[in-house]
């Protein structure tokens, strides 16, 4: 797990291998609070942009999730959340998957670790990171937010 301004993202592209990366951050900063809501596919699929709102909640409401096949770039637009963190082996054995969201579901969990995610920052969830985004910072708010979706595979592509 990764979080940090969008400002300093050149500093992780060099971190993280592959030109996705790049892919990923440049379609992040150029999102604006007008931009539209939906899918956008980058690379034939492999990374996928999803811009959406919705509803901050308290802790209790929000669901803890990982994923098998995808790692998480989500970035706040505007408005702001806690996202709680943990390994996935701390919450043990997942009580669902969705195939089709590829996610795994969890039994509630007190967070210890907790990301404050405002306007302009971002949080990387790498399959073994488990989150519980949506989280109301403060009370209950309308966020409008940017969730990208990296294909696992293109990580073990050597060619990158």
């Amino acid at each position: 797990m990764l979080t940090s301004s969008i400002i300093y993202c050149s500093r992780y592209v060099d971190l993280l291998k592959g030109d996705f990366w790049q892919l990923a951050f440049d379609a992040l900063a150029a999102l604006r609070p007008d931009s539209p809501l939906g899918l956008t596919e980058i690379r034939g699929g492999q990374v996928v942009v999803n811009v959406h709102t919705y509803e901050t909640r308290p802790e209790t409401g929000c669901a803890w999730e990982s994923h098998a096949r995808t790692i998480d770039l989500q970035y706040m637009i505007v408005g702001s959340e806690w996202i709680g963190y943990s390994p996935v082996e701390v919450l043990g054995e997942p009580i669902n998957y969705q195939l089709d969201r590829d996610r795994y579901d969890y039994s509630p969990y007190s967070a210890k670790t907790r990301i404050y995610l405002c306007a302009g920052c971002w949080a990387l969830f790498f399959p073994e990171d488990a989150h519980q985004p949506k989280i109301a910072a403060r009370e209950n708010a309308s966020v409008l937010k940017a969730v990208v979706k990296i294909d696992c595979s293109l990580l073990t592509d050597r060619s990158l």
